[in-house]
């Protein structure tokens, strides 16, 4: 399975669902495509976010966290009905599946 890529038109729906992850990634980001597929081959919902592409202001202005927290690409968060519960920095594959353990 591939990993959507979500605009302002599309990220709120897609966190509105129970346990979906949300990969914050860059264009120029080496270790983000590997990561995305590998988390996108689980039975949750990946999806991922490309912050140097352009439709993406209301993401960062509803989260403006993400500009202090979001140091390390690519960035996971956890949502749950559109609440941020937990996020992880770098390609840590096995902390993101912890959260469905």
């Amino acid at each position: 399975m591939t990993a959507e890529i979500l605009t302002d038109d599309t990220w709120p729906e897609f966190i509105a669902q129970r346990d979906a992850v949300l990969i914050l990634t860059r264009n120029s980001c080496e270790n983000c495509d590997p990561f995305v597929e590998t988390l996108a081959k689980n039975d949750f919902p990946v999806a991922k976010i490309v912050l140097d592409s352009p439709g993406n202001a209301g993401f960062k202005t509803s989260f403006p966290q993400i500009s202090s927290q979001a140091s390390v690409l690519p960035f996971s968060i956890l949502f749950s009905r559109g609440e941020w519960l937990d996020s992880v920095m770098g390609a840590r594959v096995g902390a993101v599946l912890e959260w469905f353990k």
